[in-house]
C-alpha cells in the first residue's frame, strides 16, 4: 500500500491524548503549557474562556514520537464535540480544578472513558496554586473513590498549576512513560476517518480534520464519503495531508490528519461523515444488535424500545433501543447487585456507518445524561440479512461465538450473502474470514458466496436424486438436459431443509457443472447423468436406433424425413426415435423434416472456419467443393451456420461472425 520511504516516515509511533473534566477546569491551559499552543480557535470561545469545539495541539514526546492533543470541551451542552474528541484516544488527560473538586461533567466524562473502554489516563490536579494541600488531597481523595472500580482505578494522579509552571515537567515525563506503555495500533482493517472539522483554504478547496480510525492512506488514494441521509457514498481524492502540523505522505490508524480533498465543496462535507477507501463494500445500516453497559456512576432503568441518542466516533443519530428480555431485563441490569448489563437491537435513523467492535455511547435527550455505553456485535446492511431478535444468543456473540450468528444470516439471506460482503459486516480483512470459515466445520464457499455446508450436500444429494429418477424414467437416454434441472423439482426432493432461493442460486451459480468437475455426475455434451449410467435399448426401441443411425453415419448424407419415413416402423415411432438421437446429440436439425448427423456437421464446420481464415470468405460452390456433398446439401448448412450465428452472408458469399 505505502512505498518504502512512507513506510519508513510511519515507523514513528504516534499519540492522541484526549482530555477530559468539568467546565472551566484548566484543560486548555494545561495543553498549552505541554504543548505551547492555544487550541481555543474561535473568538467566541476567546470570549467566553471555555472551549466550544474540538481544539488540537502537538508536540514530542522526548523519544522520537509525537503526541496530539484533542482539547474537548467541558460544559454538558457540548457534550457532543466531546463525545467525537474521545473516540479512538489512547490517553486521557483528566482535569479536577483544586478548588471545585468532582463536578457533575466529571462524574459524566469518567463514566463516559470507562464505557468507550479507555484503561490509561493521567489525573491532573489544575489550579493547585489556590488551594491548600490540605483541600488538594481532599481532591485525591475524591479521585480515587471516583474512579474505584472503573476501568480507570489507580491511574496516575499529578499535581499542577499552570499559572505557577508546577509540576509541568513531572506531568510530561508521566505523559510520555504512559504513552510508550500504551498498545501499538496496526494500520490493518478497512480505512475509516470520522470526520470532525471541515473548512476551505483559498486555493485548495475543503479540508478536512479526522483521526485516522484504522487502516491507512497517501496522497492521490481514492476516497469514498458516508454521509447522514445519502443513499450512496459519494467519490473523493486525497490532494493533500497535513499530520500533527507538517506535510505527510501517508498516514496511518492512530494519527491526527487533515485531509485536502477534491470531489466535493466543503459545504457539501458534513461533520460527522465517515471517509472510507473507495473499494470498501461496507454499506451504512439502520440496524445493529449490541451489548450496552450501564455507567458506573448510576444505573438507569432504560425503557424497551425507548428513544435515545447514539454517539458513535464523531456522529450522532436518534435511536430506539429494542432490549433483548424487554422490561424484565432492563429492571434487572439496573437493580442493586444487578449485571449493569443488556443486549438487544439499535433501531437507527438515518443509516450509519457502524462495524462489528465498534463502541459508542447512549444519551437520554430528555434528561441530559449518558445512560449507556455499548459495542456492536453485528450491524446489519438489509433486511434480508437481520434474523428476528428473539432467540438470538447475544451474550455468545458478545464472547465471539460468530458461527452460529452467521449460519442464521445465511439461511436468512437466501443465497445472497458474498464473501465480500460478509468480511464488510464482520469488519474483518478476506484472510481472515476464509480461515474463520474454514474453521467453522459448517459453513464454506461455493464460488463467491458463503453457503451452510449441510445445505449444500443436501442440495446435490437432491439433485443426484433428481437425475438419478430420470435414468429411471429414460433408461435408454443418455441423460438429462442440465436447464431441466429445475430448482421447484430439486426442492421437492430435499423436503424440509434449504430454501428455494439457496437452490436457485446454486443452480444459477452453476452447482450441476461444478459437480461434474468432481466426479459426482458426467457430462456427455448437453447431457449430465450418474458416473454409472448406461443407456441402454432393447427389442424394437434397438432396431429402430440402429436403422435411424444408418443414415447418420453416412458421411456428409442428409436424412431426410420423407426418406425416414420409409423405414419398417410406425411413423409416431419414427419420430419419438428420432427425437431421441437428436437429443443425445448424434443428429442435428437442420431445417425443418431435414436432419444431418451431428458428427458430419462437427466436420462442416470445422472446414468452414478454416476454409473463411484462409480466405476470407466462402460462396456455396466452395463449401461444396470442400465438403464433397451436393450444392442443396451445401446450402442447407451454410444456413444453419448463419442461424447459429458462426458465419454471415455477404450477397453469395460468407464471412465468420
Amino acid at each position: 500500500m505505502f512505498s518504502s520511504s512512507q513506510e519508513a516516515a510511519l515507523q514513528k509511533r504516534h499519540y492522541i491524548i484526549g482530555t477530559a473534566g468539568h467546565v472551566d477546569h484548566g484543560k486548555t491551559a494545561l495543553v498549552g503549557a505541554l504543548t505551547g499552543m492555544d487550541t481555543d480557535r474561535l473568538a467566541e470561545e476567546k470570549r467566553r474562556g471555555l472551549s466550544i469545539e474540538l481544539g488540537f495541539a502537538y508536540c514530542d514526546t522526548g523519544d522520537g514520537n509525537t503526541a496530539a492533543f484533542i482539547d474537548v470541551p467541558g460544559h454538558e451542552r457540548f457534550i457532543r464535540a466531546m463525545l467525537s474528541g474521545v473516540a479512538g484516544i489512547d490517553l486521557a488527560l483528566f482535569c479536577v480544578a483544586a478548588d471545585d473538586g468532582v463536578m457533575p461533567q466529571t462524574r459524566e466524562h469518567l463514566d463516559i472513558l470507562h464505557l468507550l473502554g479507555v484503561t490509561r489516563a493521567v489525573f491532573v490536579i489544575t489550579k493547585t496554586d489556590i488551594a491548600t494541600a490540605g483541600r488538594v488531597a481532599e481532591v485525591r481523595a475524591q479521585i480515587r473513590a471516583l474512579t474505584g472500580g472503573t476501568r480507570l482505578d489507580g491511574a496516575s494522579i499529578v499535581e499542577v498549576s499552570v499559572h505557577k509552571g508546577e509540576g509541568i515537567e513531572a506531568l510530561k515525563a508521566r505523559l510520555s512513560d504512559e504513552c510508550a506503555a500504551a498498545p501499538v495500533r496496526g494500520s490493518s482493517g478497512p480505512l475509516r476517518l470520522p470526520v470532525d472539522r471541515v473548512f476551505s483554504v483559498k486555493g485548495h478547496g475543503a479540508v478536512v480534520t479526522c483521526t485516522v480510525v484504522s487502516g491507512g492512506l497517501k496522497v492521490g488514494d481514492e476516497l469514498s464519503l458516508f454521509a447522514a441521509g445519502d443513499r450512496q457514498p459519494r467519490a473523493l481524492r486525497v490532494r493533500g495531508i497535513e499530520s500533527h502540523n507538517k506535510k505527510a505522505e501517508a498516514v496511518v490508524a492512530g494519527q491526527r490528519a487533515a485531509l485536502n480533498l477534491s470531489g466535493l465543496s466543503h459545504k457539501e462535507i458534513p461533520r460527522g461523515a465517515v471517509l472510507v477507501s473507495s473499494e470498501f463494500s461496507g454499506r451504512a445500516v439502520t440496524k445493529l444488535d449490541c451489548v450496552v453497559d450501564l455507567p458506573p456512576s448510576h444505573k438507569f432503568t432504560l425503557k424497551d424500545r425507548g428513544r435515545l441518542k447514539l454517539y458513535h466516533q464523531a456522529s450522532h443519530r436518534d435511536v430506539t433501543f429494542q432490549i433483548k428480555g424487554g422490561a424484565g431485563a432492563a429492571k434487572a441490569a439496573s437493580s442493586a447487585g444487578g449485571p449493569g448489563r443488556l443486549y438487544g437491537r439499535l433501531h437507527i435513523a438515518p443509516a450509519l456507518l457502524a462495524l462489528r467492535g465498534d463502541l459508542f455511547i447512549l444519551r437520554d435527550p430528555s434528561i441530559g445524561r449518558t445512560v449507556g455505553g455499548g459495542r456492536v456485535l453485528m450491524a446489519y446492511p438489509s433486511q434480508s440479512l437481520t434474523p428476528a431478535l428473539k432467540g438470538l444468543e447475544l451474550e455468545a456473540l458478545a464472547c465471539g461465538a460468530l458461527v452460529p450468528h452467521i449460519t442464521r444470516m445465511v439461511r436468512r439471506s437466501g443465497y445472497l450473502l458474498q464473501g465480500a460482503d460478509l468480511a464488510a459486516i464482520l469488519n474483518m480483512e478476506a484472510p481472515e474470514l476464509a480461515a474463520l470459515i474454514k474453521g467453522s466445520g459448517t459453513l464454506g464457499f461455493f464460488k463467491d458466496n458463503i453457503v451452510v455446508s449441510g445445505d449444500l450436500r443436501r442440495v446435490e444429494e437432491a439433485i443426484l436424486e433428481v437425475v438419478g429418477s430420470y435414468h429411471a424414467a429414460a433408461p435408454a437416454e443418455p441423460g438429462i438436459r442440465a436447464e431441466k434441472i429445475g430448482a421447484g423439482g430439486v426442492k421437492e426432493a430435499i423436503g424440509d431443509g434449504p430454501a428455494i432461493a439457496v437452490v436457485e442460486g446454486l443452480l444459477k451459480d452453476g452447482l450441476t457443472g461444478d459437480m461434474a468437475e468432481r466426479g459426482l455426475l458426467e457430462r456427455s455434451g448437453p447431457f449430465l447423468a450418474l458416473p454409472t449410467h448406461r443407456a441402454e435399448l432393447s427389442g424394437p426401441d434397438k432396431e429402430l436406433d440402429s436403422a435411424l443411425m444408418a443414415f447418420f453415419s453416412a458421411g456428409m448424407r442428409s436424412a431426410r424425413m420423407v426418406d425416414l419415413l420409409e423405414l419398417p416402423f410406425d411413423s409416431k415411432d419414427i419420430e419419438r426415435g428420432l427425437s431421441a438421437i437428436v437429443e443425445r446429440g448424434d443428429a442435428v436439425k437442420l431445417k425443418d423434416r431435414v436432419y444431418l448427423g451431428g458428427a458430419a456437421l462437427a466436420g462442416a464446420r470445422a472446414s468452414v472456419v478454416a476454409l473463411i481464415r484462409e480466405r476470407g470468405s466462402v460462396k456455396v460452390a466452395d463449401m461444396r467443393d470442400r465438403l464433397g456433398c451436393g450444392r442443396r446439401l451445401a446450402i442447407e448448412i451454410l444456413e444453419y451456420f448463419d442461424k447459429e450465428r458462426i458465419t454471415l452472408r455477404k450477397g453469395d458469399e460468407r464471412v465468420l461472425r
